[in-house]
């Protein structure tokens, strides 16, 4: 189910068109998978989100060690520097 009440969203005046221009995660309120909810009110159910960050952390910087690569988090984009 997706809240259609936020600025970015309305006036709704075609629901798929809306969905796929307009809706965000955050307009997401609830999602049912096999019958079970796994997000109401906007909020994971049963995920436990410090350990998500923890793991995709971890997995960032393994990646990032072993490849050497040193992203530049307040430079120039890759893709800016190519263009250059």
């Amino acid at each position: 189910m997706v809240r259609t009440n936020e600025v970015a969203v309305f006036p709704l005046t075609n629901a798929i068109g809306t969905i796929v221009q307009a809706v965000e995660r955050s307009d997401v309120d609830t999602v049912m998978v096999a019958g079970a909810i796994r997000k109401r009110a906007g909020k994971l159910l049963g995920v436990d989100v410090a350990k998500l960050t923890a793991d995709v952390t971890a997995s960032r910087d393994f990646l990032l060690e072993a490849s050497g690569y040193r992203p530049e988090l307040f430079g120039p984009s890759t893709a800016a520097k190519a263009a250059a």
